[in-house]
């Protein structure tokens, strides 16, 4: 065989596996129930920002809970700030 034509289907034969690669990881991402986050990727499945969601909903009603209280006991004994 030729010696340029290993060169070349070796250079495709690598850009095929490294293709390849990088489908598989896109692939598991979008299938995943994680989340990855670093400078190259970042990926969340729809669970995760379901579940992220629903954590920050609950704590802005507990905020907004305890406003509603002090508010309230302010109201109450007749003091504003």
């Amino acid at each position: 065989m030729d010696a340029d034509f290993l060169v070349n289907f070796g250079g495709s034969l690598a850009s095929l596996a490294i293709g390849l690669g990088i489908y598989v990881v896109y692939m598991r991402c979008v299938h995943s129930r994680c989340n990855i986050h670093n400078s190259w990727i970042d990926c969340e499945s729809p669970e995760v920002k379901e579940l992220k969601f629903q954590k920050q909903k609950t704590v802005l009603k507990k905020a907004l809970h305890e406003i509603r209280i002090e508010s309230a006991r302010d109201n109450v004994n007749g003091s504003s700030l």
